[in-house]
């Protein structure tokens, strides 16, 4: 039975031209979309530009069933423009589609992203990093990303025995 684990960003691993808003802006990328809320903190751009940040690690895990990416995006001045998500893997990014900001409000915009081929492995998502590319916002734009994550649905890996108490335990059983 696979579960799943919400994976948060952890640290800012580059960042080109977004800056910080909202009533209680914070100082990195990763502390500006690590909580789901628009208006205290925000990441905004107003060209084309690229930040990625660190990824927590996921729980122990036999397999990686799918990586689900989310933003929270908008044009908060006059709507128009696109972003898109990243996973980042060993150089390599793994894009979700480019989305096209309507209007200025926030939209939740869910990615599922693959390797092309292969299945994920634990490994390859503990390595990860995410992240947002803006291109181009419309004339007097500016795109905002308030929240971002990853949640990778896995296969557990298998409890722990403890050989010890069970051969302790055999070996009362015999001694009777």
């Amino acid at each position: 039975m696979a579960l799943s684990a919400i994976l948060l960003p952890t640290d800012d691993v580059s960042n080109t031209g977004w800056t910080f808003g909202g009533s209680a802006p914070e100082a990195t990328v990763w502390e500006s979309i690590n909580v789901d809320d628009t208006s205290t903190a925000y990441t905004v751009t107003t060209t084309a530009n690229t930040y990625v940040c660190g990824l927590q690690n996921m729980p122990a895990a036999l397999s990686v069933v799918s990586v689900t990416l989310r933003m929270s995006v908008v044009d908060d001045l006059v709507g128009g423009g696109q972003v898109r998500q990243f996973l980042a893997i060993a150089g390599v990014k793994y894009y979700g589609a480019w989305y096209t900001l309507p209007d200025t409000s926030y939209h939740d915009v869910d990615d599922v992203v693959t390797t092309g081929g292969a299945a994920w492995t634990p490994a390859q998502i503990n390595s990860a990093r995410i992240g947002v590319e803006s291109d181009t916002p419309a004339i007097g734009g500016r795109h905002a990303c308030s929240f971002q994550r990853a949640t990778v649905a896995y296969n557990p890996a298998p409890p722990t025995v403890d050989v010890s108490r069970h051969l302790a335990s055999v070996d009362l059983l015999l001694k009777k």
